[in-house]
């Protein structure tokens, strides 16, 4: 996101002066700590005052030849103003041509009345003379001798706490991603110097990443502290579950590091991939216990990418581009499990890569169509509705299901945009077949809408100007929500889909069991519908834990005053079970594939007509 403009003020020429006459080095930086404003005192040389604005402080350091560690050290202070919301002090020394500088700096973070951080604010005052006199002292009174090697001490402490803090990790103690890349360097210098030809033992390392499922939704529920004790926590039991690698497995700097947010890593040298999927299972398990924080019992899970380190790898931030990707595998295709990396991960990635490229060019040449499948009602055997389906007229692969494009589009931030396409799409269609018929039987159309939308608080107002535009009657448009959307976005989904209820809106949860654990929200939530998952009712008829299933969930929604749809029916004899189950409604393969909006039309108008004639003497 842009960062706003930081003279707002009626006279920014005033704003400028007065911070250029304050006497003491001032400068102002944006959240991605680059400058934006440095006053004379700060830096006076005004070409390196005016080329440091929009850079950073690393950026600034390789300019004008400093040692990086100067940078990595301010950054370090940026975290811990994060962390803290406070202001934090530091001291630095520089060497200038009138001799050395010493200045005490201090960053403040600025946030904005909602609470969200917008810029930093840096300033310094010069202690040269006052650390000047007191060496002078020092030297001159023997009495003092004591004290000074106090404070050499001292300042010893302080420089092995700064280094020390610029290779680890402020929150837990962990190495840090630095340090941790250094380690990994280390072991690809040993991997790739090690020998087989003369029958020496293979020296492979392997890497995981680990990633806590679902944990935006502890900082969310129960507050940010929780979240943070959390991952001290698993900090803590993942070095007990690393400890018992022993030393010879551990032989790295940093064997455990915490890399970034809730993502840690862990390398160390394996006898066989068997053993490294057996300490993949149990970290996976340790992880899974419950945490006690603060009188909350958690349960979490954790996803895991594996990497089997080979001569093929020759930097670092190959293994861990490597890593990351099996990462990304194991939380979009099982959470709580893991996933060894293999080439064509990588060759898929890539692929994704080209995909969300092609899609952002399709939403803009209009190559996504609306779909639609009939739900069925089955007390009458008769269309009640349709739900909206996306489909991509790809210029060269063909007609694409969602299956080929929805997972790039939820990663890349574009199902929003494509869910407000799908939505404006179908209800113009649909809209069109009712103007024809107004009083044909009622019908609904039902749309699927991604937790994206709850998050950007944006969903309202779009959803008020299709139901105004289209003059749309209450329960003729349905959403389908997923169940991650109550486990992702607790805080705020509640007072949401209330006032979406309020739109005339119907609201309904696809896929219903086969994600979020709690059942709670069916009470809390104005929910209307609850669509069973097609892979219950594929095996209804040959399976009677399925049956069962779906006898439990169609009761269980009946007893909320809810009605149940069933996914995915393709047989008579899967029709006749659903019937005898008492469940309202289904869509699937045996009434009718997703249709194109003619022929969905079309298909509608020609059960009208059989009605018609049915009813007629």
């Amino acid at each position: 996101m842009a960062t706003p403009p930081f003279f707002e003020l009626a006279s920014t020429a005033l704003l400028e002066a007065v911070l250029s006459g304050i006497p003491v080095p001032l400068v102002i930086f944006d959240t991605q700590r680059r400058y934006i404003y440095c006053n004379r005192w700060a830096i006076q040389n005004p070409e390196i005052r005016e080329w440091i604005i929009g850079h950073n402080d690393l950026e600034y350091c390789l300019y004008r030849g400093f040692d990086l560690a100067l940078g990595y050290r301010r950054n370090q202070q940026f975290d811990q103003a994060i962390a803290t919301r406070a202001t934090v002090s530091f001291e630095e020394t520089f060497d200038t041509p009138q001799g050395q500088l010493r200045q005490l700096r201090y960053i403040t973070p600025l946030y904005s009345p909602a609470g969200e951080l917008e810029y930093f604010l840096g300033y310094g005052l010069d202690i040269t003379a006052l650390r000047a006199a007191q060496d002078e002292l020092e030297l001159l009174n023997e009495q003092l001798e004591s004290r000074v090697q106090e404070l050499t001490a001292e300042l010893k402490e302080v420089t092995e706490r700064l280094q020390h803090d610029t290779l680890h990790d402020a929150l837990t103690g962990l190495p840090n991603r630095v340090l941790f890349s250094r380690s990994l360097a280390t072991v690809l210098g040993k991997t790739t110097n090690s020998s087989v030809d003369d029958g020496a033992k293979t020296v492979r390392y392997a890497l995981f990443f680990v990633d806590a499922d679902h944990f935006k939704s502890v900082n969310e529920a129960l507050s940010h502290p929780v979240g943070d004790q959390l991952l001290i926590e698993l900090a803590r039991r993942l070095e007990q579950v690393v400890a018992l690698l022993g030393a010879e497995a551990t032989d790295v700097e940093a064997p455990l590091a915490r890399l970034d947010g809730d993502e840690f890593g862990v390398l160390f040298l394996i006898q066989s991939e068997q053993q490294a999927l057996a300490f993949a299972d149990k970290l996976l398990q340790q992880i899974a216990r419950p945490f006690i924080i603060e009188d909350h019992e958690l349960l979490i899970s954790a996803s895991l990418g594996v990497v089997f380190i080979g001569p093929e790898y020759q930097q670092a931030i190959e293994v861990m581009r490597d890593a990351d990707i099996a990462l990304y595998r194991a939380k979009t295709s099982e959470r709580g499990g893991y996933q060894v990396f293999t080439p064509q991960m990588r060759q898929e990635a890539l692929q994704l890569i080209d995909t969300e490229k092609e899609l952002r060019l399709a939403l803009k040449r209009g190559e996504l169509l609306p779909y639609f499948q009939p739900i069925v009602n089955l007390d009458t055997m008769q269309i009640s509705g349709f739900e909206a389906l996306a489909r991509w007229q790809h210029p060269t692969r063909g007609l694409l299901t969602p299956y080929h494009f929805m997972a790039v589009a939820e990663d890349s931030g574009l199902v929003a945009e494509l869910d407000r396409w799908i939505l404006r799409a179908a209800v113009t269609e649909f809209a069109s077949w009712l103007a024809y018929h107004p009083s044909a039987h009622p019908l609904s159309l039902s749309v699927n809408v991604s937790g994206r939308h709850f998050v950007r608080r944006n969903i309202l107002p779009e959803l008020s100007k299709v139901v105004t535009d289209f003059d749309l009657r209450p329960g003729q448009l349905c959403l389908e929500l997923t169940e991650s959307v109550f486990l992702d976005h607790p805080q705020c989904i509640g007072h949401v889909l209330r006032q979406i209820r309020g739109l005339g809106v119907d609201l309904h949860i696809d896929d219903f069991g086969t994600g979020y654990s709690s059942l709670s929200y069916l009470q809390t939530y104005p929910l209307s519908n609850l669509k069973i998952d097609r892979s219950f009712v594929q095996h209804i008829t040959d399976q009677s834990s399925s049956a069962e299933l779906v006898k439990t969930i169609t009761n269980m929604a009946k007893n909320l005053h809810m009605t149940v749809t069933a996914e995915g029916i393709e047989t008579p004899e899967q029709l006749a079970a659903l019937r005898d189950l008492q469940c309202d409604y289904a869509q699937g393969y045996y009434f009718a594939r997703p249709l194109p909006a003619a022929e969905a039309y079309a298909f509608w108008q020609q059960q009208q007509g059989e009605v018609t004639s049915a009813v007629q003497p």
